[in-house]
Formats: C-alpha cells, structure tokens, sequence
C-alpha cells in the first residue's frame, strides 16, 4: 500500500477498514450516538490543513477537533501511517537562513513505487541558535543550548510554547561565583562555580502519552589548590505543565561525555551509546526511562563487541526501527595518518536488537523460526539483545555518517542515503532488500540550485507525522 504524507480522503477511505468500528448491542444502538462516532471516523483520517477549516462548519465539530482527547488519539493513529520527510538543508544553500522542508513520503508497496517530494516550507524559529531536536508524534522541540531555553511547537496547529528557560539558568545567570565551603579539615575553603548544560534530548512516554525535555549539567567546583570537582544534575520539563523541575537522577557517566556520544530516542527511553574513557573498556548503552525518569547501563552483547570496539568507536549507529532499540556495527575507522576513513568491505554488518521477552516471544511466530542467536541483557532482565545483520548495500554511500540510514517508524523499512546529490534507497532490513534509486524532488522550489545538488549525507532529515497534540 502506498502511503504519502497529505493523501486526499477517497484512496485513503479505500484503504482502511470499515469507518464505524465500535462494536455495540442492538439494544444499545442509538441513530445520534453512531452518527457521531461515524463523523469523528471520518474526521480523524483528514489532513490537519482540511480538520484547521472543518473547525469552523460548527461548534460541535469545533470541540471534537480541538477538545476530545479520543478524536485527537484516532487522529494521531491514522497520521502514523502517512509519514512525512523533514528535510533541513545547509544554510550555505538557503541564504544564510535555517529552513525546513516538509516532503511527501511515498513508500514502495512491494518494491515498485515510492518516492519523494517537498511540497512546503516550515518557518524557523525566532532564535538563530536554536537547533531542532528529533520531532516525535507531530512536536517540534527547539532547544537554544546557549540560553539554555526551550520552545516545543506542533507546526500542523501552529500552536507553540513561549521559549521556557531552565530554573538552573535562572538561579545562575551570573558567571564568576564564588562560594566557600568547609574542608575536612574545618577551614574555609573558596570555590570558583561555573554551571554548564552539556546535553539536551526530547523523549515521549507512552504510559501517560506525555513529551518530556531533559537537560543534563555540571556544577564545576574550582580551587587553585585544591583542584576541581564536579556535581551532576539532570532537570526535565513536561510539555503543557511547561515548567522545569530537578529531578533525584543523576546520570552514571558525565554529562560531558554522553553529550560526545551518539544517542536516540526508542519506545519510551533515551539512549546513548557510550565509551568509557579507558580503550580496554567496553562500551555500552546509558539509557533514561522518560516515564520513571531513571537511568540505567545496558551492557552490549559479546558477539558485537569486536566490531564496535576501538578503532571501530566513530562510525557506528545507534537508531530505532519499529519501537527497538538497534545498534549497527558498520565497521570503519579512521585512517592511521591521515583523516580519511577506512570502509567497511565485508558482505553485511552487524546488528543487535533489544528485545523484552514478550516482544522476542513474538518475534518467533511472525517469523516461524524456533531460534534466534540472542543474549540477555544481564541475569535480572527480561531484555535480550537478538543477533541480526545488515546487508551491505549495493551503492556509493558514505558508511562513516552517523545518520546515514533513517529507520521509517512502523515499517520494516529504513532509508539508506546514497553519495550521490539528494539520492536515496529504501532498505528492508527483515527481508535483506533494497529498493530502486530514488531522489528527492521538489527541492529547487525552495532553495537555490546548489542545494539541489547537495549529497543527501549533508541533509538533516527526520521522519515525521502530523498530529493535533496539545503544548500549552
């Protein structure tokens, strides 16, 4: 089935079941109460530009749109399975000014069609600083790092937080400070205190459906003679109470270094894949429940460790598919002498899955295979991580990128970039397939014709839905 970001109502009414899926008694059915879900059926499956108009035909439609929390979910539900490209290109090729590009994503039904095309530009936000955490569930979330401050917006409503700066920020704007503390020894000593925000991440809870940003800082504690000290803090925000708290979790490593590492967001946690500081130790993934707001080490299984390892530390990803966290080993490294790379020229690469016991249950009967080449997390966990490969694909990509593939959420599909200007391919990564080539169309519309050119590796791209979720 071809699914696109904005279809128009009569093939997407042609593809899904039948609008009234409530199942009631004969004795319960009512004309007005079916009419009613009938309408909010039929709403939901409509693009958020057309519901924005439909809002005005009547104050009942009005509130259902704006108001019901069921209609705003049935709508959400519907959105997922017309994703959207979010394109954000060099601002060398957009006249010094950060845009972002909305595109229509059009995915292959068994290997023929799909494609892309930009369609609309998305206005950036009043602070040139400010840069775009990954979008969940329709929410933008901008973070000025500097100012330490954050503004989460829902472009398909255009409704938008004020910029919220954090309490920490607030209590410190000052540099300089100095405070005295007594030593073990009794004394006075003075202190030269510094805070710095080194990490910043936009995280969903699924339990209690709510958005969360974490901030992550040091409190550095500095003396001539005594040396330094740090003290870590992590403060969190929920979207629409729009106030920021500290919370009693500390991460287990420095903020500094996870602010070094490659993260991502997957089913309810914020990951990072981390590297001690020692080359003997092994890596592992630091990860931070959004609901519990806790943190936690996963340690990594055996059979991905060589390949992961040092000199194999900088071209590595770390993404999502379909709800799992995932770790690609792709296996490059830098050149002894010089800063070229070193790829990876193997047949496949290496891939671990991080499965829960119902889920790898599942797992086994969708495939129909019995057995899965897996390891547990450790020996109080129901989490395993299960043995997969990535085929090395049949083009001129560039493996070192970190964000060079791009997992389609709720598909078994991810797009790998190519080299080549604003190409790209579709990826498989159950069935071991790719697409054929496709580029991305549209883009001379809104930017100038060097952008157009652009290897696709130099473009930020998300995927993204539409939603009517709430910020304030």
């Amino acid at each position: 089935m071809k699914t696109s970001g904005f279809p128009s109502l009569t093939p997407c009414m042609s593809n899904f079941p039948p609008l009234v899926s409530h199942t009631r008694s004969s004795k319960s059915h009512h004309p007005i109460v079916d009419d009613e879900l009938s309408i909010s059926e039929i709403l939901s499956r409509l693009p958020v530009e057309s519901l924005m108009r439909f809002k005005l035909v009547c104050k009942r439609w009005r509130s259902l749109i704006q108001k019901d929390d069921h209609f705003i979910d049935l709508h959400h539900t519907w959105s997922q399975t017309r994703k959207s490209l979010l394109i954000c290109p060099p601002t060398m090729y957009t006249y010094r000014k950060k845009c972002y590009l909305l595109a229509e994503l059009l995915i292959p039904d068994e290997g023929s069609g799909g494609g892309v095309t930009v369609h609309k530009k998305i206005p950036d936000v009043d602070r040139p600083n400010a840069s775009l955490l990954r979008p969940l569930n329709g929410l933008f979330c901008f973070v000025d790092g500097e100012g330490a401050a954050v503004c989460v917006q829902n472009p398909s409503t255009r409704e938008s937080t004020p910029w919220i700066k954090s309490i920490i920020k607030q209590q410190h704007e000052d540099e300089g400070k100095v405070i005295e503390l007594i030593d073990e020894h009794g004394n006075l000593v003075k202190y030269d205190v510094a805070y710095r925000n080194y990490d910043w991440k936009f995280g969903f809870d699924p339990a209690t459906k709510e958005h969360k940003v974490i901030f992550l800082w040091v409190k550095r504690l500095s003396n001539w003679r005594l040396g330094r000290r740090e003290e870590w803090f992590c403060e969190v925000l929920t979207v629409r109470q729009n106030s920021w708290r500290t919370i009693d979790a500390v991460p287990p490593v420095s903020p500094l270094s996870l602010a070094c590492s490659l993260s991502t967001y997957a089913n309810g946690s914020i990951c990072w894949l981390h590297y001690g500081p020692r080359e003997d130790e092994d890596p592992s993934i630091v990860e931070f429940s959004v609901g519990n707001e806790m943190f936690r080490v996963i340690p990594l299984p055996k059979f991905i460790m060589s390949d992961i390892r040092v000199p194999y530390e900088d071209g590595n990803t770390v993404t999502e598919v379909n709800g799992h966290l995932v770790l690609l080993a792709k296996k490059v490294r830098r050149s002894d002498n010089t800063s070229d790379w070193i790829k990876n020229d193997d047949s496949s690469m290496k891939m671990c899955i991080l499965y829960n016991n119902d889920q790898l249950v599942q797992r086994k009967k969708d495939t129909g295979c019995g057995s899965f080449t897996c390891s547990a997390v450790d020996d109080n966990s129901n989490c395993y991580w299960l043995e997969d490969s990535f085929l090395m694909p049949p083009l001129d990509w560039k493996q070192e990128s970190f964000d060079c593939i791009l997992p389609i959420p709720g598909t078994d599909l991810m797009i790998v970039k190519s080299s080549d200007a604003c190409f790209f391919y579709f990826y498989n990564w159950k069935k071991k397939s790719f697409s054929n080539k496709f580029r991305i169309n549209g883009l001379n519309l809104f930017v100038n014709e060097k952008a157009c050119e652009t290897p696709i590796e130099e473009l930020k791209c998300w995927i993204v839905e539409e939603s009517f979720l709430r910020v304030n």
